[in-house]
């Protein structure tokens, strides 16, 4: 049953993944244009989400000049399910975090807390390179929320 659960979980990523990226309608979407989805009488809901900036910018003073000290740090999000009606009960809910087009950023995600209306995550940048690209930039969450 355990195998048969990550198989079906695995399918259902690897399908959302593709109408993602091919921006393919999954029938998911509330046809009175709202933007907001039954959810209770559904499975599963998917989509990608822009979280903001992946930094944080204080404007400082060094050596009598202005500049502006960029840091990483770990960030908690909170993300609704756009949902009329919320799930019937809490959802299996995958992520993936992705950073901007042609960046190198790595982040790493840990789930925190889901319920039938939202998850809350936190993400951390970590990738560790010789020349590191200290610019803030957007990132985005995709991802798969599962009744099982």
């Amino acid at each position: 049953e355990e195998m048969f659960l990550k198989v079906v979980c695995f399918v259902l990523c690897l399908v959302l993944a593709i109408a993602l990226e091919h921006q393919v309608d999954l029938g998911l979407s509330d046809p009175s244009g709202s933007g907001k989805v039954d959810c209770m009488s559904r499975r599963g809901f998917g989509e990608c989400r822009t979280l903001g900036l992946d930094c944080v910018e204080t404007p400082v003073t060094q050596n009598g000049q202005q500049v502006i000290h960029i840091e990483f740090p770990m960030l908690m999000h909170k993300v609704y399910f756009p949902c009329s009606q919320p799930f019937a009960k809490a959802p299996l809910v995958l992520i993936t975090v992705t950073g901007a087009d042609n960046t190198n950023k790595l982040y790493a995600s840990s789930m925190r807390n889901v319920t039938e209306e939202y998850f809350s995550m936190n993400v951390q940048r970590v990738d560790d390179v010789d020349e590191p690209d200290m610019n803030c930039s957007n990132y985005q969450v995709c991802y798969i929320a599962i009744v099982v």
